[in-house]
This record gives structure tokens, C-alpha cells and sequence, in this order.
């Protein structure tokens, strides 16, 4: 059988060579395929070859190809990968990832030479697709017919079935993403590491430990039937547990987690910005992050991080939402807009939690000082509730200890001044993202200053 690779070279363009920014992106599409193929371990090994270039194989041991699928659905871009309900889910009862068809365009944006092995029932077949040889026969109007690989390494190759990619003479600006945070990168793209399923990246498995970012959380709000045990380093009062329900009106329901961390900078890692919500659609990064689109710019989002399942935006009876690189929705789909309000809404909860906590923490923090907590305890009824924000918002804003008893001297200064002119309500009209405005209070301080510091 000659094989044909059928495709326009404006869709190769834009779907494949264009599609994708990063690695991980990617390689997460073939991480898919390979679960779409009833894998239950995948291999990912990085190395270099015999001319020092950089060499990407990812291996499984799914259901493998044969010439004719081979054909229909891997050379065929666009094939329907769930075409009904009858075939929303794999041999071994997975949720399909795949849906469009175009995922495995996804590869010539990172590598101009890829060869497929594959084995099925015992039978073996291997193709290479070239990048260069296939724009060139699109542009002149012929057709692409990839060639056969006769002579296929033993160890690309595991039987009776299974398929490899393998992804060589990889463009320059990939070797960057190809660093020791590519593990943890993946397994931010994936929620069924616990489904008889296991990826190895060079001989060692991922796990959602390597997410490694649930250790630097402070508060946490878990949503559903999520594991709370990855939160147990939390205290009771710093996790909290909540309905998923979208809305009245609605059967869509979310699990997962929104949480926060103590210091912004802990969201930051090389050049990954952690400060987002993710959403994921049957086990797989669906939409990068939602918190840019619904958060209003409050302080305290800067400190956010979370991941939100919501199946219910990828359901195989109803529309498909998905934009064609599959991590965005079309937001005028009313799916969007109840998860959008849904976030809205969490997100004003979450600030709640915050300032009580905060509050807490701040009083406990402040009465750690002993002239401090003697000042505290001579305070009686509101004027104790008002000094209890004010501890709350120093512990909001102060960035480490010599900054928190700084604030501490000005804050009480303030406070006592303000007590005085019965305006212990002004520092509560004051946004901690403009604490210029905040330091006017300070300005006539200097009547009542060297008083109260004798």
C-alpha cells in the first residue's frame, strides 16, 4: 500500500508548523494519543545523537496501527476522533482526549524530520514525514507520499502492539524548554496519573507531586471529590471544602482546587509564571488560565494558583467549544459564560477567606512582640476589632519581618492618632495596591510622635 499525507500546506502552516508555542504543549499531544490508544505506560527520553543534536522519543504501549489506520487516521488531518457518543470512550472505558484530528500537526512545530513506528497484532510499520520534502510537494501540487522505513530499531518497537515518534533535527528555540522543568511542566498538563496509566521521563515516573506547587500553598478551597491529602500540610482553618455546582439551574459541576500562596515571587519559576487557574476537560489542560479574564486586577489574585476540572466543557453530544489548538473555548458558548461566573464568584469568596485569615495571622504575628500585645490588650471593644484589620492588612502587605515591625511603629502610631480624632474607620477606605494614598495618614503625625515614643 502506498501512503499519502493529505493536507494543504496553508492548514500545515497555521496547524502545525505555527500552532503550537511550547514544548510541552506539544508532547502532550502525543502523551494524548497514546492514552486515546489505551497505553497504559508512555516513555519520554531526551538525548542527544551522534552529531550532538537534540532527540525526542516518546514511546507506548497502546493499540498500535495498522496500514489502514495508519492511513485514515494518523495521514488523514482532520480525522474525527470521536465522531458519536458510541465512541466517547476507549476499549479500557477511558474518557477520549483527542477530538479534532489535528493534534498530530502539532509536531512540525518543533521538529523538521519525524518518524513513526507502530506495531499492531504483531505487525510492524514505519514512516518519516520531513517537513522541507512535504511543504515542497504541497507547493508544486503533488501529492506526499511518506516514505516506509524497512529497517526498524529493535528498541523503538515493543510487541504486539505499540507505537514511537520520534522527533529529530529539532528547531533552535526548543532546546530551551528542554531543561529539568519539563517534568513539571507536563505534569501540569495531566490529571490521570492515578488511572493505570504512567508516563516515565527518562526512566522516572511523573507524578501530581511533581506539579510541585501544593507545598508552597497557604489556603486552599478544594472543590468536589478532589484528594484532599495533597493538602495536608494545611491547617483546618487554612482549608476549606466547597460545593462544584456551577449555578442553579445546571447539572455542570467542577472538582478541583483554588488556593493561595504566601508570597507572590513563589508563583514565579525561570520563565513560567505560576499565577493562574487552570482548566482542565477530561484529564488535559483545556484552557491555560481563566484567572486573566475573570479577575479584576485585586491584590490579592497576584498570590492565586489553582486548577479547576470541568468535563462538562468538552461533552461529545454536545457542541464542540474547543478552539482548533484545543486550549481555549469559544466564550460566547453559555458553558463558558456559567464557568466564567462560577469563577467570578469563587474568587470573591476567596478574598473573604483571605482577609479573615490574614487578620488571624497577623494578630497572632503581632502579639508575638510583647510591648505590642501589651498595647493590644488594653484595647477593649471596637477599638480591639479595628486594631485586629489592622494587624490583618500589615500581614497583607509586609514582605518579611523587619518590614512587618516597621509597619508595626507607623501602623500604631496611626492608629492611635486616628483613635483620638474618631476616624478608626479611615484606613479601611484605603486599597493596599496604593499605599501612597495610605502614607497621607502619617503626615500629621508629627504633633503626637515624640509623645508616644516616650
Amino acid at each position: 500500500m502506498e501512503f499519502e499525507l493529505k493536507v494543504d500546506l496553508n492548514a500545515l502552516n497555521h496547524l502545525g508548523t505555527n500552532l503550537y508555542s511550547n514544548v510541552p504543549a506539544v508532547l502532550s499531544e502525543l502523551i494524548a494519543n497514546a492514552w486515546d490508544a489505551d497505553s497504559s505506560e508512555v516513555r519520554l527520553d531526551i538525548f542527544d545523537d551522534a552529531y550532538g543534536e537534540k532527540t525526542i522519543v516518546v514511546k507506548d504501549n497502546g493499540c498500535g496501527m495498522d496500514e489502514l489506520e495508519m492511513q485514515n487516521k494518523f495521514l488523514t488531518v482532520g480525522y474525527t476522533r470521536r465522531p458519536s457518543v458510541d465512541h466517547d470512550l476507549t476499549k479500557r472505558g477511558r474518557k477520549v482526549m483527542g477530538r479534532k484530528g489535528i493534534g498530530k500537526l502539532s509536531v512540525f512545530s518543533i521538529a523538521e524530520d519525524i518518524q513513526i513506528y507502530t506495531c499492531k497484532n504483531g505487525c510492524e510499520l514505519g514512516l518519516r514525514l520531513k517537513t522541507e520534502k512535504i511543504q515542497n510537494d504541497i507547493s508544486q501540487n503533488r501529492k506526499h507520499h511518506p516514505p516506509r522505513i524497512r529497517d526498524i530499531p529493535s528498541e523503538y518497537l515493543d510487541k504486539p502492539s505499540g507505537t514511537t515518534i520520534v522527533l529529530s533535527k529539532l528547531k533552535k528555540r526548543v532546546y530551551s524548554s528542554l531543561d529539568s522543568n519539563l517534568r513539571n511542566r507536563i505534569a501540569r498538563r495531566f490529571n490521570v496519573w492515578n488511572d493505570g496509566f504512567s508516563l516515565l521521563i527518562d526512566d522516572k515516573a511523573v507524578t501530581f507531586e511533581d506539579r510541585d506547587y501544593f507545598h508552597k500553598l497557604e489556603f486552599a478551597i478544594v472543590y468536589g471529590d478532589y484528594d484532599k491529602t495533597r493538602f495536608n500540610h494545611l491547617t483546618n482553618n487554612h482549608l476549606q471544602e466547597r460545593d462544584g455546582e456551577l449555578c442553579n439551574g445546571t447539572t455542570h459541576r467542577v472538582s478541583g482546587w483554588i488556593g493561595l500562596v504566601k508570597e507572590s515571587g513563589q508563583l514565579q519559576e525561570n520563565n513560567e509564571n505560576l499565577n493562574r487557574l487552570t482548566i482542565l476537560a477530561r484529564g488535559k489542560v483545556a484552557l491555560e488560565d481563566i484567572l486573566k479574564r475573570v479577575s479584576e486586577g485585586d491584590h490579592y489574585t497576584k498570590y492565586l494558583i489553582g486548577e479547576l476540572d470541568a468535563d462538562f466543557m468538552d461533552l461529545t453530544d454536545q457542541e464542540d467549544i474547543a478552539t482548533s489548538d484545543r486550549l481555549d473555548f469559544l466564550q460566547s458558548d453559555q458553558r463558558y459564560i456559567d464557568l466564567s461566573s462560577f469563577v467570578r464568584r469563587e474568587l470573591k469568596f476567596l478574598e473573604k477567606e483571605r482577609k479573615e485569615y490574614k487578620e488571624e495571622d497577623g494578630r497572632r504575628k503581632a502579639e508575638e512582640i510583647s510591648v505590642i500585645k501589651d498595647w493590644f490588650d488594653n484595647m477593649k471593644g471596637d477599638a480591639k476589632k479595628s486594631a485586629i484589620k489592622l494587624f490583618g492588612r500589615i500581614n497583607t502587605i509586609a514582605t518579611d519581618v523587619e518590614h512587618r515591625k516597621l509597619i508595626y511603629k507607623h501602623g500604631i502610631l496611626a492608629f492611635e492618632y486616628l483613635y483620638q480624632k474618631e476616624m478608626l474607620s479611615k484606613p479601611n477606605r484605603y486599597n493596599v495596591d496604593n499605599l501612597d494614598s495610605f502614607t497621607d495618614i502619617f503626615l500629621e503625625l508629627d504633633d503626637i510622635e515624640a509623645s508616644w515614643y516616650y
